[in-house]
């Protein structure tokens, strides 16, 4: 079987540029076209609308001077050119086409044109129960149309609040540690708890040797206490990293580290990947932990681990100490002498192993680089610094979603009434709706679903805390008060600065 272009097939190729000199005749057409119509109204017939939903379009329709020009225009024809049109049909022009009349209706299709003043009401009822952009499109595209219709479905679906507070971002391509240049340059540590105890475990970025050390506290005193001893044997490491969590982020630690020249870098909150090295050492140590009997099965463990060779080919022990350590298992002498592996070897293995992770993991989580924000970036990558609710907040880029201030509110249309009931009920929306916007609206930032602020206090609130529908007046701060049993109580002074 050979494939051969339809330029060189000569005989179709001539007949297909060489049209027929017979026009279709004019009764043929009449008959598609009411072939078309006839269509067009059975699929609206078989549109799944309420008796009430149907008056109601119905009478929108009447009463909208838009709809009756519009159809005034379908029964005698649209002009050659959109300048010819009033500007309220402008926008139909480019859908002529499609537009018809069924049933005293305007319809495009099979779906019927809604006046403005439903609009409102359909467009909030169209992203009902959430399902997303696409599925609330389809759900337009058998029952309502207008002009702008999508572009407005995609504002209400974007400015949804649970929407946003439900979405996640896409994963970001992956963004390996550099490989240090010798050991113990940096160091990971994390809390982990198995077997009903706490752990504290170092680890080596350069060799993944890990220190599992039990602790009784986990406080930045405590966690100074075990590091100190290790700095004074193996040096003072140059970078430290630690998750977001206490007692990393405390102003002791902080301090320690700068007193040994460390530079101590933590991760995103609630981002505990960028602290990969340290959560990768925490499973292996747990599964240590879980499957020891006893602590003394658990370092003979530890000993295993760190005499085991990694996929580069060498033990943590040969790369941190430059030697392998002598287990339980007979090795010649010669294998614990001194010797350094061949470092820029391991080091060329270890950058293509991780090049291979990179890239099945940017494949399979589909990883695409996120759009930068407008916030102040922080100075590690991909993190920024958010205000919201008059605090100020560290959160990674893969946390933050875009929020659009919402524009479509959701009104309570359901019950069509005389033009009077509709006029009162649009003022009143029209109030709620000035009184929403001059309220301060929602961060245009949202890291997590935050705790909305707390409603304003109606009447004269002063020196006073609302609980329902009552207003107490509460105590100034250094007021006391005497007991029944005449024995004065004071606030403590620890509590001076603070109102309760």
């Amino acid at each position: 079987m050979k494939f051969v272009p339809g330029k060189e097939i000569h005989g179709p190729d001539v007949l297909s540029r060489r049209p027929l000199k017979e026009t279709i005749p004019n009764q043929d057409i009449l008959r598609e076209e009411i072939c078309v119509a006839a269509l067009t109204e059975a699929n609206l017939m078989t549109q799944p609308f309420s008796e009430a939903i149907w008056k109601q379009v119905t009478r929108a329709q009447a009463e909208d001077p838009t709809s009756n020009q519009l159809a005034a225009t379908i029964i005698k024809g649209w002009p050659q050119h959109p300048d010819d049109l009033d500007n309220q049909l402008k926008p139909f022009f480019s859908v002529r086409g499609e537009l018809n009349i069924q049933h005293s209706l305007v319809c495009k299709g099979n779906r019927i044109y809604t006046p403005k003043s439903l609009q409102k009401c359909f467009l909030s009822r169209l992203p009902e129960g959430h399902l997303g952009l696409e599925k609330c499109r389809s759900r337009a595209a058998v029952s309502v149309w207008w002009p702008h219709l999508s572009t407005q479905l995609t504002q209400a679906v974007e400015g949804c609040e649970e929407c946003i507070r439900q979405r996640k971002n896409p994963k970001e391509p992956l963004m390996p540690t550099t490989l240090p240049d010798y050991p113990w340059q940096m160091v990971g540590a994390d809390f982990l708890h198995a077997q009903g105890k706490e752990y504290l475990l170092i680890i080596d970025y350069f060799s993944t040797f890990p220190f599992l050390i039990p602790m009784k506290k986990k406080t930045a005193g405590a966690v100074i206490q075990e590091l100190e001893p290790l700095f004074s044997i193996f040096g003072a490491p140059e970078i430290f990293r630690s998750d977001n969590g206490p007692p990393f982020n405390s102003f002791e630690f902080e301090a320690f580290c700068r007193t040994w020249e460390v530079t101590l870098i933590i991760s995103s909150p609630r981002y505990p990947r960028s602290n990969g090295k340290a959560e990768a050492g925490v499973k292996k140590m747990k599964d240590i932990l879980n499957k020891c009997s006893s602590m003394s099965d658990t370092y003979r463990g530890l000993l295993a681990y760190r005499d085991a060779q990694l996929q580069d080919g060498c033990t943590p022990a040969q790369l941190f100490l430059g030697r392998k350590t002598r287990t339980l298992l007979p090795v010649l002498p010669a294998e614990l002498r001194p010797q350094w592996p061949d470092l820029p070897a391991v080091k060329q293995a270890h950058q293509e192993r991780i090049q291979r992770a990179k890239e099945h993991h940017d494949r399979v989580t589909r990883a695409r680089l996120l759009k930068p924000l407008s916030p102040e970036p922080a100075t590690e990558p991909r993190s920024y610094w958010v205000s919201a609710l008059g605090r100020r907040y560290r959160r990674n880029r893969e946390a933050l979603i875009w929020a659009p201030t919402p524009t479509i509110q959701r009104p309570d249309f359901y019950h069509y009434s005389s033009s009077g009931a509709a006029a009162s009920s649009a003022q009143g929306a029209s109030a709620e709706g000035a009184q929403r916007s001059a309220s301060p609206g929602p961060p245009q930032l949202t890291p997590e679903v935050l705790r909305p602020s707390p409603p304003p206090l109606t009447g004269n609130t002063t020196g006073s805390r609302a609980r329902g529908n009552r207003v107490e007046r509460s105590r100034p701060s250094g007021e006391s008060r005497l007991r029944t049993s005449g024995r004065r109580i004071k606030r403590p002074t620890s509590l001076r600065d603070y109102e309760l």
